[in-house]
């Protein structure tokens, strides 16, 4: 697996495992003890070595995404049509927010982001919710932002 794609899939497994805790849904962005906490549970428990690149690109997702969290939660609002919010399923907001947050904060190419967001959902949920995550990333891409 390249390293890239594994710090990712670790960023959507910290992101899942912070909103999963109703405790932490409405606690702000400044809670960097917390969020810490949730990022070394789940490197804890990954078999595979993380060199530091990839475990600083984890926390560069996580960071970046717990802080841009409402603008973030607001596209896939906007772009989820006839979708109410609260039934999308956890995993599937959470490789959303991160693929939404490295569009928008990161130099990383949109298709590559979308490309990466489509797999690891497919792998997370599966095929059906491979392609939701696709066409919301595609409507962000070619409506929201200018870096294709």
């Amino acid at each position: 697996m390249r390293p890239r794609r594994k710090a990712r899939e670790k960023a959507i497994q910290v992101i899942y495992s912070i909103y999963s805790d109703t405790d932490m849904e409405d606690k702000p962005a400044e809670f960097t003890t917390e969020i810490e906490a949730k990022t070394q549970q789940v490197l804890k428990f990954d078999r595979a070595e993380l060199n530091t690149m990839q475990k600083k690109f984890i926390r560069f997702l996580v960071q970046n995404t717990v802080e841009n969290i409402d603008e973030i939660d607001k596209l896939i609002k906007k772009f989820a049509k006839n979708w109410d919010f609260h039934r999308i399923s956890l995993i599937d907001k959470s490789v959303l927010r991160i693929a939404i947050m490295e569009m928008k904060y990161s130099d990383t190419p949109n298709k590559v982001v979308i490309n990466e967001a489509v797999d690891l959902a497919a792998s997370f949920s599966g095929i059906k919710s491979s392609r939701f995550i696709n066409g919301i990333l595609d409507a962000i891409m070619h409506k929201e932002t200018n870096n294709d």
